[in-house]
């Protein structure tokens, strides 16, 4: 059984919100011990703060001057993924330490990443913001190893595995590592017989490798071209479903997340859009997958009231 379950985010908030609920995230990272000043998150709230000061003047050209649009644009668009983790996973799962150490450091731009010596820090932050948008749905979750992370629905225990691959080239190798640690998860876990799993694999990289921006007229149009991407990238992946090999994973989380200019409303915005794609095949399993896709359905963006 394979179906699609769809969820777009399109938030909107003035910079001086977006500095205030960034610096609502960077004291939680100073309360559990992360050090941010001279991580690329200290350089994104410095920028922030300029940004939100030159604009109350109308002067955001000395800013782009100074600075230039791709880190500008940048900075918008990397903290917010610090404030969705912040929102989804405050007040949660106290071995989120290390993970958020890992998550500030790293390169300062997206452009600058590479696949091997300083891409840890932006994985980090998949899973991290994977785990927060779980919990936002009202799911209990835990930090601790060996998977990325698991989700508790009912009597199940589900080990998440996520995957951000830069290229499609990459793709088998990365669905074919997530399935076989799947399968690793289920043969050591305490009771195999319940435990399920999903694979959580980030578009992001893959769509934007940090020149990019999608633009549209409204909302309406930014939407089409989200769901456009969602659906050519399903159909790429559709081939390489099967190497799940075990009916104990149910599905799969598509996770796009991009920068966007909507032009009727002057707006600069970061698009979420979540794909589901169930594997399960039996009737008990196909249940528990829509209990887990649904709450997704009914996601605001961070911040917003549901």
């Amino acid at each position: 059984m394979v179906s699609e379950r769809v969820t777009q985010e399109i938030p909107r908030h003035s910079y001086a919100d977006q500095l205030a609920r960034f610096d609502a995230a960077c004291s939680w990272l100073a309360v559990l011990g992360v050090d941010i000043n001279r991580t690329r998150l200290g350089i994104y709230r410095r920028v922030l703060g300029e940004l939100v000061e030159k604009h109350s003047r109308d002067a955001i050209d000395e800013l782009l001057g100074q600075y230039g649009f791709p880190l500008l644009s940048n900075v918008l668009f990397e903290s917010t993924e610090l404030i969705d983790i912040h929102e989804g996973l405050r007040g949660g799962d106290a071995n989120v330490t290390q993970s958020l150490g890992k998550f500030a450091a790293g390169c300062t731009l997206l452009t600058e990443e590479r696949r091997t010596g300083n891409n840890v820090a932006r994985n980090a932050g998949f899973e991290l913001d994977t785990a927060a948008a779980f919990r936002r749905c009202g799911f209990s979750i835990s930090l601790l190893p060996p998977a990325d992370f698991w989700v508790r629905v009912a009597d199940s225990e589900i080990a998440v595995e996520c995957k951000r691959p830069f290229s499609y080239d990459g793709l088998r190798s990365n669905f074919e590592k997530a399935f076989s640690q799947l399968r690793q998860r289920y043969r050591t876990h305490e009771d195999p017989s319940n435990v399920r799993g999903i694979v959580a694999l980030s578009a992001s990289k893959m769509e934007n490798d940090g020149s990019f921006m999608l633009k549209a007229d409204n909302s309406d149009d930014l939407n089409s071209s989200i769901r456009l991407l969602s659906n050519e990238f399903v159909t790429k992946t559709e081939p390489y479903w099967d190497s799940a090999r075990d009916h104990r994973t149910i599905g799969i989380l598509v996770s796009l997340r991009a920068p966007a200019q909507v032009t009727d409303i002057k707006l600069f915005t970061v698009a979420r859009h979540f794909t589901w794609i169930g594997l399960a095949n039996n009737k008990t399993d196909q249940i528990l997958f829509r209990s887990i896709t649904e709450p997704f359905n009914r996601l605001k963006p961070s911040g917003e009231k549901a």
